[in-house]
């Protein structure tokens, strides 16, 4: 790419914020605008969350375009962006029981992020029970339908919080088996995380929570570290 091309692409909206450096950091209306032309972020604007909805690259930097009712609009160059906060913007979908329907309603989460609808049809079409006596389906029963509604699957159980935070880093939920604190194993979307907690959708009830680290991991091992995402 020559120095002065202008790239941009569209992304699914989340959320980002500011590195909490003493550095400068500002943000311009349009990449190929003078830096005389910039606005300086104010020092309280490094605890705020900013919705992003391109990314683009000009003169061999990478820029991230926010555009939301609180902070306006404008591009913010990749550097001043922390790399220990995402939060993907995923609606949360709320399951009637605790069986099929809670996992077609997590797959659904899931899917919904990549533009791709889902009816339970179609999900019944790829799904069969599991023989395991106490989860109706794993991770390789996801396999056909990712492969075949998205084109990618990756099996991620066993792996890292390390690898679970490069998926979101890409902008891809991640969906871990938990068995939460009234002995319910429930299918949770991981859609962020900070320093000292992930961010997820719960199907139970619909809405997003958060978890610490230690919590998480002795929940997810209640189910054999069984994760995925695409």
């Amino acid at each position: 790419m020559k120095n002065k091309e202008i790239a941009f692409e569209n992304l699914m909206p989340f959320y980002i914020k500011l590195k909490r450096s003493r550095m400068e950091k500002w943000c311009l209306q349009e990449m190929t605008q003078s830096r005389k032309e910039k606005r300086s972020f104010k020092r309280l604007d490094n605890n705020k969350e900013f919705m992003i909805n391109k990314m683009g690259f000009y003169k061999k930097h990478a820029w991230f375009h926010f555009d939301d009712s609180i902070n306006g609009a404008g591009w913010v160059p990749f550097k001043f962006i922390r790399n220990n906060y995402r939060r993907l913007n995923l609606e949360p979908l709320k399951s009637q029981t605790n069986d099929t329907e809670m996992y077609f309603c997590a797959v659904k989460m899931m899917l919904n992020f990549a533009g791709i609808d889902i009816d339970m049809d179609t999900f019944n079409k790829y799904m069969n029970v599991s023989q395991y006596s106490h989860f109706i389906y794993t991770p390789q029963h996801f396999f056909k339908l990712f492969v075949n509604l998205k084109g990618s699957y990756k099996d991620l159980t066993n792996k890292s919080f390390r690898r679970v935070r490069s998926k979101l880093l890409r902008n891809r939920p991640t969906m871990l088996w938990i068995k939460n604190n009234d002995d319910v194993i429930v299918p949770i979307i991981i859609v962020g995380f900070n320093r000292r907690v992930f961010f997820y959708n719960d199907p139970l009830s619909g809405s997003m929570k958060t978890i610490t680290v230690k919590s998480l991991n002795k929940q997810w091992r209640k189910c054999y570290y069984f994760a995925l995402s695409y």
